[in-house]
């Protein structure tokens, strides 16, 4: 059966106009309704199919939505099709958030002549995303919390380490322990930096030190830091930058990280004596950072959420020292907040990987150019 509309030249199926579970409502121009359909009168829990009949739609809003759904009413008169989500409560004042479109009705000379509505109730998801929000926020605190309860106990086994290796250096056998300590602390001290660094980043609270700066220098930095890292593993890091400055706006101590970062995984994940390669090279508008490697490679179905925190965990919990997924998301944060972008390579496992880091190249750098 079809249902018509008087001054349209538009028809509903009646049986799914009056079946469907979405509150479906025709308005005139002006906003008042002029047919609301069954599932209509459940979702608002009416008492009457009528009730509404002849009401201004807008106005059952409560104020604060009003503005939002007049402004649709009046972009659906001159042939707008708008949808929004929105807050309004049922006539029995049940709390709920509907996804509403407003599609134009055509007249039978081609003008709009009313408006067709459809209200879809979302709140189960709307309720179901704001506790999804609640329990991030509550893992942001944890961590939070967490990490810098952590830095005492560390900071006093430090200590401990060092009066015991004072004490009884003589001993080989307490030196090894004293050595062992140390280098554990130094482990977990580093993982409750990143986890302190993963809080400030979700709260918004990282405040960039901008500057000019040359990835030159950031290169050199991070070679004397990880050098004995290197060294460890006997991998030759091979360094290939420009002869001219390759200046960005940034924090230097903050890239310094980003770089960090990356070369102690390209580090951990290839074996010793291979070697890993740093490269700077610079574009009109743009500086690239990039980081390679022959080691373990990245399947391709851990390629779409390696830059997720904890990610790596999740894929590698199998793999001894692989570290519990934060480097990465890290540093894409961190590269974020300087306008650049992040990504990463790989022919496959075994096959070795490559980071690339964007930055836009400061203002000084583009007019040199």
């Amino acid at each position: 059966m079809i249902l018509s509309f008087p001054d349209l030249d538009h028809t509903v199926d009646l049986e799914l106009f009056e079946n469907s579970p979405d509150c479906i409502k025709i308005l005139r121009l002006d906003g008042n309704i002029s047919s609301l359909n069954g599932g209509g009168v459940r979702a608002l829990e009416l008492d009457d199919a009528h009730q509404l009949d002849g009401k201004h739609w807008p106005s059952l809003w409560p104020g604060s939505e009003q503005t939002r759904v007049e402004e649709a009413v009046a972009a659906g008169r001159v042939g707008e099709r708008t949808q929004f989500l929105a807050f309004c409560p049922t006539q029995k004042n049940s709390p709920r958030w509907w996804d509403v479109v407003i599609t134009p009705m055509q007249g039978a000379v081609d003008d709009v002549a009313g408006l067709l509505v459809v209200s879809r109730d979302v709140t189960e998801l709307v309720q179901a995303k704001e506790e999804l929000a609640r329990a991030n926020a509550q893992k942001d605190t944890f961590l939070a919390t967490v990490s810098h309860e952590l830095r005492n106990p560390l900071a006093a086994l430090s200590m401990a380490a060092k009066l015991l290796e004072a004490a009884h250096g003589a001993h080989p056998q307490i030196s090894k322990i004293s050595a062992l300590i140390e280098r554990q602390v130094d482990v977990m001290e580093r993982l409750t930096e990143d986890l302190i660094d993963v809080s400030r980043i979700t709260r918004g609270q990282v405040h960039l030190q901008l500057d000019d700066v040359d990835l030159r220098d950031i290169v050199h930095d991070v070679r004397d830091q990880l050098a004995s890292l290197l060294a460890s593993k006997q991998q030759p890091l091979r360094i290939d930058i420009p002869a001219l400055p390759a200046r960005v706006k940034g924090d230097r101590m903050r890239l310094g990280q980003v770089l960090g970062n990356l070369l102690t995984n390209a580090s951990r994940y290839s074996p010793a004596q291979l070697p890993i390669e740093v490269a700077v090279t610079v574009s009109a508008e743009h500086a690239v950072v990039s980081v390679s490697d022959k080691g373990k490679g990245i399947s391709s179905d851990m390629m779409p959420t390696l830059f997720e925190l904890f990610s790596q965990a999740e894929a590698s919990s199998d793999r001894k020292g692989s570290g519990i997924g934060i480097g990465l998301s890290i540093v894409k944060a961190l590269v974020e907040l300087h306008g650049g972008s992040v990504s990463a390579a790989s022919a496959g496992l075994g096959q070795g990987s490559r980071f690339a880091v964007v930055l836009p190249l400061a203002a000084s750098a583009i007019t040199a150019v």
